[in-house]
Protein backbone atom coordinates (compact mmCIF):
# COMPACT_ATOMS: atom_id res chain seq x y z
CA UNK A 1 0.00 0.00 0.00
CA UNK A 2 2.73 2.41 1.00
CA UNK A 3 4.74 1.78 -2.31
CA UNK A 4 1.23 2.45 -4.74
CA UNK A 5 1.00 6.01 -2.04
CA UNK A 6 4.15 6.73 -3.54
CA UNK A 7 4.01 6.07 -6.73
CA UNK A 8 0.43 7.80 -6.56
CA UNK A 9 2.09 10.60 -5.80
CA UNK A 10 4.31 11.31 -8.46
CA UNK A 11 3.73 13.44 -11.45
CA UNK A 12 4.66 10.30 -13.56
CA UNK A 13 3.17 7.70 -11.89
CA UNK A 14 -0.34 9.98 -12.23
CA UNK A 15 0.19 10.47 -16.14
CA UNK A 16 0.51 6.48 -16.42
CA UNK A 17 -2.88 6.46 -14.59
CA UNK A 18 -4.27 8.53 -17.17
CA UNK A 19 -2.73 7.01 -19.77
CA UNK A 20 -4.85 3.50 -19.13
CA UNK A 21 -7.52 4.88 -18.68
CA UNK A 22 -7.59 6.75 -22.26
CA UNK A 23 -6.96 4.18 -23.87
CA UNK A 24 -8.87 1.89 -21.87
CA UNK A 25 -11.67 4.25 -23.63
CA UNK A 26 -10.26 3.59 -27.17
CA UNK A 27 -10.84 -0.44 -26.08
CA UNK A 28 -14.33 0.55 -24.67
CA UNK A 29 -15.63 2.76 -27.36
CA UNK A 30 -13.94 0.11 -30.44
CA UNK A 31 -16.52 -2.08 -28.43
CA UNK A 32 -19.39 -0.28 -28.40
CA UNK A 33 -19.27 0.47 -32.15
CA UNK A 34 -18.78 -2.90 -33.36
CA UNK A 35 -21.62 -4.01 -31.23
CA UNK A 36 -23.78 -1.58 -32.05
CA UNK A 37 -23.85 0.63 -28.82
CA UNK A 38 -25.85 3.51 -27.81
CA UNK A 39 -25.35 6.43 -29.55
CA UNK A 40 -24.92 8.54 -26.35
CA UNK A 41 -22.84 6.25 -23.93
CA UNK A 42 -20.12 6.09 -27.15
CA UNK A 43 -19.91 10.01 -27.29
CA UNK A 44 -19.74 9.75 -23.42
CA UNK A 45 -16.65 7.30 -23.71
CA UNK A 46 -15.15 9.84 -27.02
CA UNK A 47 -15.53 12.97 -24.86
CA UNK A 48 -14.00 11.36 -21.72
CA UNK A 49 -10.88 9.96 -23.69
CA UNK A 50 -10.31 13.57 -24.91
CA UNK A 51 -10.28 15.15 -21.84
CA UNK A 52 -8.40 12.24 -20.06
CA UNK A 53 -5.52 13.12 -23.35
CA UNK A 54 -5.92 16.78 -22.61
CA UNK A 55 -5.37 15.96 -18.45
CA UNK A 56 -2.12 13.89 -19.89
CA UNK A 57 -0.75 17.03 -21.95
CA UNK A 58 -1.33 19.86 -18.99
CA UNK A 59 0.14 17.48 -16.13
CA UNK A 60 3.85 18.44 -16.94
CA UNK A 61 2.64 22.13 -17.10
CA UNK A 62 0.99 21.93 -13.85
CA UNK A 63 3.95 20.50 -12.16
CA UNK A 64 6.85 21.81 -13.92
CA UNK A 65 5.09 25.60 -15.37
CA UNK A 66 8.21 26.01 -17.42
CA UNK A 67 7.93 22.97 -19.27
CA UNK A 68 6.03 22.68 -22.80
CA UNK A 69 2.69 20.24 -22.63
CA UNK A 70 2.86 19.39 -26.38
CA UNK A 71 4.71 20.24 -29.83
CA UNK A 72 3.54 20.08 -33.26
CA UNK A 73 5.62 17.38 -34.10
CA UNK A 74 5.39 15.12 -30.53
CA UNK A 75 4.16 11.62 -33.11
CA UNK A 76 7.32 12.08 -34.41
CA UNK A 77 9.97 12.39 -31.85
CA UNK A 78 7.55 10.10 -30.40
CA UNK A 79 8.40 7.57 -32.82
CA UNK A 80 12.43 8.80 -33.35
CA UNK A 81 12.65 7.45 -29.56
CA UNK A 82 10.76 4.39 -29.87
CA UNK A 83 13.54 3.49 -32.59
CA UNK A 84 16.24 4.10 -30.36
CA UNK A 85 14.57 2.37 -27.38
CA UNK A 86 14.24 -0.67 -29.64
CA UNK A 87 17.87 -0.34 -31.70
CA UNK A 88 19.48 -0.67 -27.61
CA UNK A 89 17.20 -3.03 -26.92
CA UNK A 90 18.10 -5.45 -30.32
CA UNK A 91 21.71 -4.27 -29.57
CA UNK A 92 21.52 -5.76 -25.67
CA UNK A 93 19.51 -8.84 -26.85
CA UNK A 94 22.42 -9.74 -29.72
CA UNK A 95 25.05 -8.64 -27.05
CA UNK A 96 23.22 -11.15 -24.22
CA UNK A 97 23.03 -14.37 -27.18
CA UNK A 98 26.29 -13.96 -28.70
CA UNK A 99 27.91 -14.21 -24.86
CA UNK A 100 25.39 -17.26 -24.18
CA UNK A 101 26.13 -18.76 -27.62
CA UNK A 102 29.98 -18.46 -26.66
CA UNK A 103 29.46 -19.97 -23.26
CA UNK A 104 27.68 -22.87 -24.78
CA UNK A 105 30.34 -23.99 -27.06
CA UNK A 106 32.85 -23.45 -24.21
CA UNK A 107 31.02 -25.76 -22.39
CA UNK A 108 30.36 -28.36 -25.14
CA UNK A 109 32.65 -29.97 -27.73
CA UNK A 110 32.07 -29.47 -31.58
CA UNK A 111 30.13 -32.54 -33.05
CA UNK A 112 31.40 -34.16 -36.25
CA UNK A 113 29.66 -33.88 -39.45
CA UNK A 114 29.45 -37.24 -41.39
CA UNK A 115 30.87 -37.95 -44.38
CA UNK A 116 29.18 -38.89 -47.52
CA UNK A 117 30.83 -40.95 -50.76
CA UNK A 118 30.53 -38.73 -53.99
CA UNK A 119 28.82 -40.90 -56.59
CA UNK A 120 29.77 -39.61 -60.22
CA UNK A 121 28.03 -41.07 -63.06
CA UNK A 122 25.35 -39.96 -65.48
CA UNK A 123 22.10 -38.90 -64.05
CA UNK A 124 23.59 -38.27 -60.53
CA UNK A 125 24.45 -34.41 -61.13
CA UNK A 126 20.93 -33.23 -60.40
CA UNK A 127 20.45 -35.68 -57.39
CA UNK A 128 23.34 -34.08 -56.14
CA UNK A 129 21.79 -30.58 -56.42
CA UNK A 130 18.57 -31.63 -55.25
CA UNK A 131 20.56 -33.18 -51.88
CA UNK A 132 22.87 -30.04 -51.47
CA UNK A 133 19.28 -27.96 -51.72
CA UNK A 134 17.15 -30.06 -49.25
CA UNK A 135 21.00 -30.00 -47.21
CA UNK A 136 20.99 -26.07 -46.92
CA UNK A 137 17.46 -25.71 -46.00
CA UNK A 138 17.84 -28.07 -43.19
CA UNK A 139 20.79 -26.19 -41.78
CA UNK A 140 18.98 -23.09 -41.76
CA UNK A 141 16.09 -24.18 -39.95
CA UNK A 142 18.35 -25.98 -37.12
CA UNK A 143 19.96 -22.31 -37.32
CA UNK A 144 16.62 -20.50 -36.97
CA UNK A 145 15.64 -22.64 -33.98
CA UNK A 146 18.96 -22.34 -32.09
CA UNK A 147 18.86 -18.98 -32.67
CA UNK A 148 15.19 -18.49 -31.45
CA UNK A 149 16.01 -20.80 -28.21
CA UNK A 150 18.96 -18.44 -27.57
CA UNK A 151 16.41 -15.62 -28.31
CA UNK A 152 14.46 -17.11 -25.59
CA UNK A 153 16.77 -17.75 -22.72
CA UNK A 154 18.05 -14.81 -22.81
CA UNK A 155 14.96 -12.76 -22.38
CA UNK A 156 13.71 -15.16 -19.97
CA UNK A 157 16.60 -14.63 -17.76
CA UNK A 158 16.10 -10.94 -18.01
CA UNK A 159 13.16 -9.36 -17.14
CA UNK A 160 13.88 -5.78 -17.36
CA UNK A 161 14.54 -6.39 -20.94
CA UNK A 162 12.21 -8.41 -21.59
CA UNK A 163 9.29 -5.77 -19.97
CA UNK A 164 11.58 -2.58 -22.05
CA UNK A 165 10.97 -4.88 -25.37
CA UNK A 166 7.69 -5.46 -25.22
CA UNK A 167 6.26 -1.84 -23.56
CA UNK A 168 8.35 -0.31 -26.92
CA UNK A 169 7.31 -2.51 -29.36
CA UNK A 170 3.39 -1.87 -27.69
CA UNK A 171 3.94 2.12 -27.97
CA UNK A 172 5.25 1.89 -31.34
CA UNK A 173 2.07 1.36 -33.02
CA UNK A 174 0.55 4.66 -31.73
CA UNK A 175 2.93 7.05 -33.41
CA UNK A 176 2.49 4.89 -36.52
CA UNK A 177 -1.04 5.52 -36.07
CA UNK A 178 -1.56 8.96 -35.72
CA UNK A 179 1.30 9.72 -38.39
CA UNK A 180 -1.05 7.68 -40.41
CA UNK A 181 2.20 5.37 -41.87
CA UNK A 182 0.23 1.94 -40.75
CA UNK A 183 -3.52 1.58 -40.14
CA UNK A 184 -3.67 -0.61 -36.70
CA UNK A 185 -7.14 -0.16 -36.13
CA UNK A 186 -9.01 1.48 -32.67
CA UNK A 187 -9.01 -2.41 -30.84
CA UNK A 188 -5.21 -3.05 -31.45
CA UNK A 189 -4.49 0.66 -30.61
CA UNK A 190 -6.27 0.35 -27.59
CA UNK A 191 -4.66 -2.21 -26.21
CA UNK A 192 -1.48 -1.63 -27.40
CA UNK A 193 -2.01 1.61 -25.23
CA UNK A 194 -2.58 0.02 -21.94
CA UNK A 195 -0.32 -3.14 -22.34
CA UNK A 196 2.73 -0.45 -22.74
CA UNK A 197 1.25 1.90 -19.96
CA UNK A 198 0.95 -0.56 -18.12
CA UNK A 199 4.09 -2.22 -18.05
CA UNK A 200 5.26 1.78 -17.39
CA UNK A 201 3.77 1.48 -14.19
CA UNK A 202 5.41 -2.12 -13.54
CA UNK A 203 9.09 -0.71 -13.47
CA UNK A 204 7.58 2.10 -11.29
CA UNK A 205 6.30 0.40 -8.77
CA UNK A 206 9.54 -2.18 -8.98
CA UNK A 207 12.53 0.17 -9.86
CA UNK A 208 15.03 -3.42 -10.43
CA UNK A 209 12.63 -3.78 -13.22
CA UNK A 210 13.92 -1.32 -15.24
CA UNK A 211 16.38 -1.59 -17.61
CA UNK A 212 19.40 0.16 -17.32
CA UNK A 213 20.93 2.22 -19.39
Amino acid sequence: METWVRFSAQSHGRERLLRVAQFACVLVGDALRRNGGSAAILDHVTRLEAHLGLGRKLLPLLFHPGSAPSCPGSSRYFLFSILLNLSRDAYEIRQLMEREATGRRSSKGTGTGTGTGTRTGPGCVSEQRSHAGLQRLQELRLRLQVELRLLLRVLRGNPPLLLDLLKNLCDLCIPLERLRLRRCGAAVLGLCGVTASLLSIVTILQPWLRLKP
